[in-house]
């Protein structure tokens, strides 16, 4: 075979394979779709929500890329609305991609990896929550549920409370959480002192005040 068609063979390859990845990502795309039709036809709210993603996907096309990172995040909380996980988590992230540090397109991403069983990355979402602001509790109790939940790591759920503390001193939830969870779990030893603390900085709190004379007796 000389230089020239091996050069031809190699493009027809190359063109080849281009139009497969097309076909199969066009392919993709038309199934997706139609699912998708199939969700809004039997929600209750599927008009609704066909018109809202309507309009902010005209926001899309308008030219304006200022209404860019509202629009995608309409259209995946519309989109979680009807079920359609696959693309709430796609209109998620490309709100992401425009705004990063935003909390709430963040704390509805996590929302919908749970509901996709993807807590590795619950886990790394709820993480950078924290990193961004340590001071909602929140954050840190919802990566404390999943590690004591969905991931079974109980030494990370104490640890993730801890840290919460550290950031949020003697927060009646807080310390709440650590109280239940070890009273809940025999741990006596170490419910006391969770109590001891939550009644000390919470005097208010009846609820926890009865426990701890229930765990002392």
């Amino acid at each position: 075979m000389n230089n020239r068609n091996y050069i031809v063979l190699s493009l027809v390859l190359v063109l080849g394979i281009i139009g497969g990845i097309s076909f199969y990502n066009n392919y993709q795309a038309t199934k997706e779709q139609e699912a998708f039709e199939v969700l809004l036809n039997n929600h209750l709210q599927g008009q609704q929500v066909r018109e809202t993603i309507d309009k902010a996907e005209n926001d899309l096309r308008d030219g304006n890329e200022d209404n860019d990172f509202t629009a995608y995040a309409i259209i995946g909380a519309q989109r979680n609305i009807v079920g359609d996980l696959t693309g709430a988590e796609k209109y998620y992230l490309k709100a992401l991609e425009l705004r990063p540090s935003d909390n709430l397109v963040l704390w509805n991403l996590a929302s919908v990896y749970i509901n996709e069983k993807k807590f590795n990355d619950v886990e790394k979402v709820y993480g950078k929550l924290i990193n961004l602001d340590p001071y909602t509790v929140r954050y840190s109790i919802a990566l404390a549920d999943l590690y004591r939940y969905q991931l079974n790591d109980q030494a990370k759920m104490e640890d993730t409370i801890l840290r919460g503390l550290a950031n949020n001193e003697d927060h009646n939830d807080l310390l709440a959480y650590l109280a239940v969870y070890f009273k809940d779990n025999g741990d006596n030893t170490k419910a006391i002192e969770y109590y001891e603390k939550l009644v000390s900085a919470h005097p208010e709190n009846v609820a926890a005040k009865k426990d701890l004379d229930e765990l002392q007796k």
